[in-house]
């Protein structure tokens, strides 16, 4: 998605990547929506922990353990494709 591209140029975590945020527009271009929990990233608040949000079946283990990074982005979009290619909630691993 060329939207975590930018997003991620722009030092911004989503940190809430589910299929019921991403909508399709009548173009049928793909758009992420619900920047509510995103969160930017500076100097001083990389490896500080965070306000927990994520969404069970999606976050990534550091996510979870509030310590969110772009790959966290990552890994949920690769969540999100796995629910949409199967239409099972993926499991959550503590």
């Amino acid at each position: 998605m060329a939207i975590l591209q930018f997003v991620h140029e722009n030092n911004v975590i989503h940190r809430d990547i589910k299929p019921e945020n991403i909508i399709r527009r009548r173009d049928g271009k793909l758009v992420l929506i619900d920047f509510g929990g995103a969160k930017q990233v500076t100097q001083s608040s990389l490896g500080r922990q965070e306000t927990g949000i994520h969404t069970i079946g999606y976050a990534p283990r550091e996510q979870i353990q509030r310590y969110a990074s772009a790959a966290s982005n990552l890994y949920v979009l690769g969540a999100t494709c796995a629910r949409l290619l199967t239409k099972s909630i993926p499991l959550q691993y503590a």
